[in-house]
């Protein structure tokens, strides 16, 4: 192909030399009447353009011819593909339908035909298919096992099934034995199967009454309806069960037995188990704080074995909530805090838990004496430790109401008692020891007279207490189990001094001032004293009375 695009150009160059070969003949005429017609139209530029265009002329025509013979090839092999395929297909018809028969023979004969003379349970199999012979012995041992309970039906899977499938396995091996007989295979297993079966669609537990919801208009819990429930008497089926197949009537129908049980809890069972009460203080925020605490915690109900934590429920106290800063504690120190004072909503309600016979998981006493429960019964808690946590150990479920009304918290827990009938529960908690308070503390004060001192408060001490549970029935203490002991810490006392000599102009002034006041009082309260005494003088001396 090189040497004819050569024989091309030159033969486009030359415009009339011979070239070699029929096709070179046509593209040197091709590139020829190209020129010719550009001549005709007046494009004509030299001879030099002329031969240039020719050249490319060529060019194209090559590689035209080029791609018309590969697209031939390409469709040559297509159909020869397309042709073998076919014969494959058409070939594998011919051998399938030439050779069928004998496959199915070889088949028979290989793997579903029995040795001659094998019998089972009487049937003789040797002339039969797999399939014949568990069709034949299925007939032979009918089977139609019902078991009911209260209208409802439970029709038994064949268990003959699984067991002729299991003889005819061996009966059709090469060296199968002469007879086999079909049997219920350990009946007791079976039965035992067949009754679990049955006490699970069936047996249904007693539901329980249970609190589901806190009405926000009665401020009452509200409680669901029991329901009782029965449970099948698996073990009396079990026996019914094997007595029938170990005697063979595998055509039978048994009634299971069974009983109602009843609801652990009635709505009637449910209770106040405890509760108690606190008086704030008359401050606003304060009191603004306990209210929002002691809303968001009304009305929670807790699942046996939940946990209650205060702090997860109440969560971060912020402003978007609508806390206000109020004094608490913080690293032992007296802060203004957003939340402050809700301590004393979780001291509440931690005696309504001991009243209640609660599992307590956490608590922790204050830095300081509280002044609204007794020392030893309190419950500190700050965002995220401490926390106050306890567990719902009833058995049932639990509702806890909390409520703030005239500056009175009051904390109630309802559901059902774990306490003998009669038996009271609560704290009480003794001073073991004083703790000594830490060293005054000294405040350097401008207000005060160089060398004067002012004692602005005196040292208080901590304390120490033991704090245990009392079980008390018909006004008798049954029992007394110590809690936990708590140590609050002691109060410095507080001095103001001036040693550094230096005054608040004000104090100087508002000394003089007092001083000249009082000079002017004194003078007066001389000149008032003065004119009473001439006042007394001038006045006639009083004469005796005459009998």
């Amino acid at each position: 192909m090189a040497n004819s695009t050569n024989n091309v150009r030159r033969t486009s160059n030359s415009s009339a030399k011979n070239s070699k070969g029929n096709v070179n003949n046509k593209r040197v005429s091709d590139s020829r009447n190209s020129s010719n017609t550009k001549n005709r139209n007046g494009n004509n530029t030299g001879n030099r353009n002329g031969n240039r265009n020719g050249s490319s002329t060529g060019k194209k025509t090559v590689n035209r011819l080029r791609k018309q013979k590969q697209q031939k090839i390409k469709k040559f092999l297509l159909v020869a593909e397309i042709v073998l395929i076919l014969a494959i297909a058409t070939g594998g018809i011919i051998y399938f339908q030439k050779n069928k028969d004998n496959a199915i023979e070889v088949t028979v004969d290989k793997e579903d035909k029995a040795v001659a003379g094998v019998k089972v349970d009487g049937i003789d199999i040797s002339n039969m298919s797999k399939e014949d012979a568990k069709t034949a012995l299925l007939a032979k041992h009918t089977w139609k096992f019902v078991i009911t309970y209260q209208g409802n039906t439970y029709e038994v899977e064949n268990l003959f099934e699984k067991e002729i499938d299991s003889v005819l396995y061996d009966a059709y091996a090469p060296n199968a034995k002469p007879e086999y007989t079909i049997s219920i295979s350990n009946p007791e297993n079976a039965a035992t199967t067949i009754a679990k079966k049955a006490s699970d669609m069936w047996s249904q537990p007693a539901v329980d009454a249970a609190i589901t919801g806190y009405n926000t208009e009665t401020g009452e819990f509200e409680l669901s309806e029991s329901q009782p429930g029965y449970v099948v008497d698996v073990e009396q089926l079990t026996a019914d069960i094997v007595k029938e197949l170990e005697a063979g009537n595998y055509v039978a129908t048994i009634e299971a037995k069974g009983e109602s049980t009843a609801p652990v809890f009635e709505k009637d069972d449910y209770k106040i188990l405890g509760t108690y009460s606190t008086t704030t203080t008359s401050n606003e925020n304060r009191n603004t704080n306990v209210r929002i605490a002691c809303d968001t915690i009304c009305g929670t109900i807790l699942q046996p074995q939940e946990q209650f934590s205060y702090n997860t429920i109440l969560g971060r106290r912020t402003a978007e909530k609508g806390y206000k800063e109020a004094a608490a504690y913080a690293n032992g120190e007296v802060v203004q805090e957003l939340g402050g004072g809700i301590c004393q909503v979780s001291s509440t309600i931690y005696n309504a838990t001991i009243f209640a016979n609660l599992q307590i998981d956490k608590r922790t006493g204050h830095t300081y004496e509280p002044s609204y429960v007794t020392p030893g019964e309190d419950a500190a808690v700050s965002y995220s430790n401490p926390d106050f946590v306890f567990t719902n150990n009833t058995g049932a479920t639990l509702g806890i109401k909390t409520t703030f009304k005239n500056r009175t918290i009051v904390a109630t827990i309802f559901g059902i008692s774990t306490l003998e009938d009669g038996v009271k529960r609560y704290m009480r908690s003794e001073k073991i020891s004083d703790v000594a308070p830490p060293e005054d503390r000294v405040v350097e004060d401008p207000m005060l007279m160089p060398g004067q001192t002012q004692v602005v408060s005196g040292p208080k001490n901590g304390s120490k207490w033991a704090t245990y549970i009392i079980l008390e029935k018909d006004g008798e203490i049954i029992s007394e189990e110590y809690l936990h002991t708590t140590t609050y810490r002691g109060k410095p006392g507080e001095i103001h001094v001036n040693m550094t000599g230096v005054v608040d102009p004000s104090v100087i002034a508002a000394q003089l001032a007092a001083q000249q006041a009082a000079e002017a009082a004194a003078a007066q309260q001389a000149a008032e004293q003065a004119a009473q005494q001439t006042t007394e003088q001038q006045a006639p001396a009083e004469q005796p009375p005459t009998e």
